[in-house]
């Protein structure tokens, strides 16, 4: 089972059913309540990691980067 999946506590088959049904029982729409909070709070652990107030603040950070990133490059340094 995907790392990602486990720490919400689902798996990928189970995610790919609630996508795919056309009407979600209320059994169903509890699920997706208690994913949705799940996700919410693994975002607020992954935000208090990197130290960034917000997901725009990282994004912005990143794209930054990647303007800067030659192509085909390591992203550490080589000892010479």
């Amino acid at each position: 089972m995907d790392d990602r999946y486990e720490k919400l506590g689902t798996t990928k088959d189970e995610i790919g059913a609630l996508r795919k049904a056309d009407r979600l029982s209320e059994k169903q729409v509890l699920r997706v309540q208690e994913l949705n909070k799940r996700a919410e709070e693994m975002k607020k652990e992954i935000l208090k990691k990197t130290g960034k107030e917000s997901l725009e603040e990282l994004v912005e950070k990143e794209k930054i980067r990647h303007k800067r990133k030659r192509f085909k490059t390591r992203e550490t340094w080589i000892q010479l």
